[in-house]
């Protein structure tokens, strides 16, 4: 009987030892999301923050449908610019893209959304070139 309280006891403690991390990111997560107004919404077309310059090539964006992502960079002239982003209605991860620089201090990249099964989603995330660090939005349409 003592054997088996302990054993579940450990499995009890090793179960909340594996969620307890993905809970601590969730949470993490939730408290760094800021209000969507302090977002640059690309989707509504051209969005300037902290003196960089965000643009779409296209003005609706669909899922599984590719677009480009072009940037003017502000006063440094690094290699390339990492974008992070993540579902703001749904949990879809993150994705990532590393912007390359095509001269002038212009980047781009060409991007595709997942599919989802929310007829409109908002993308948010986080353009840095390790240093400086912006937040820009897509709006997404089904």
């Amino acid at each position: 009987m003592h054997f088996l309280i302990k054993t579940l006891i450990g499995f009890l403690a090793s179960g909340v030892g594996f969620f307890l991390y993905d809970l601590i990111d969730c949470l993490n997560q939730l408290n760094s999301i800021m209000p969507i107004e302090e977002y640059c919404m690309l989707s509504d077309g051209t969005c300037i923050q902290n003196e960089v310059v965000m643009t779409l090539n296209k003005d609706i964006i669909q899922p599984l449908v590719p677009f480009k992502m072009t940037v003017r960079w502000k006063n440094s002239h690094p290699k390339g610019l990492l974008l992070s982003m993540r579902g703001l209605e749904m949990d879809m991860g993150v994705i990532k893209y590393r912007l390359q620089s095509i001269g002038n201090k212009i980047y781009d990249t060409d991007i595709v959304f997942p599919i989802c099964t929310a007829n409109k989603m908002t993308w948010i995330g986080t353009l840095s070139d390790g240093i400086d660090t912006v937040y820009p939005a897509i709006r997404i349409l089904k």
